[in-house]
């Protein structure tokens, strides 16, 4: 819609013990407002879904606001899409994305901003760096994207690939 803002945290690498929630039968009371998303879910009617054997998906709307989520758990190529047009975040942009970000703590995210006029949005997370951050005007927007980074102290070991 003409002059409306979206953000969208979009997640790779998502922690495997969070991974996990989202393969297998699903839990008969939903999972929606279980996953930490209490502040970007506040108020909103949630719709549910899902996949066998393993993927999950909420669609919520709270009036013209919504928010969507989509997670692919697999172990190999796992990612959480996230977008979202919810007055909230435009205002917490930080705490919000944070909230998101640690329900899955991901390797790496992007986070992208659609705004109708040229606002600056600080944005940073502990524990992850920025490594780009593009900002251009692109089909009357004002688009944002920001890739950020766990910060690698340590190496960490891979995992096996089946063969």
């Amino acid at each position: 819609a003409p002059g409306d803002r979206t953000r969208e945290p979009l997640m790779r690498g998502i922690g495997p013990a969070r991974a996990a929630r989202f393969r297998g039968p699903p839990p008969a009371e939903g999972l929606a407002h279980r996953l930490g998303l209490e502040r970007a879910l506040a108020g909103h009617v949630v719709d549910e879904h899902f996949f066998a054997p393993a993927g999950y998906s909420f669609n919520a709307l709270r009036g013209a606001g919504y928010t969507t989520l989509h997670v692919t758990p697999e172990r190999l190529g796992s990612y959480v899409g996230f977008e979202t047009n919810a007055p909230d975040f435009r205002e917490h942009l930080t705490e919000l994305v944070g909230e998101v970000v640690a329900a899955f703590a991901p390797e790496s995210f992007d986070v992208v901003v659609f705004e109708p006029r040229p606002e600056p949005l600080a944005l940073e997370l502990a524990g992850y760096v920025v490594r780009k951050h593009v900002r251009e005007p692109v089909a009357g927007y004002h688009v944002s994207f920001r890739h950020f980074f766990r910060d690698a102290r340590e190496p960490a070991r891979a995992f096996e690939l089946p063969l």
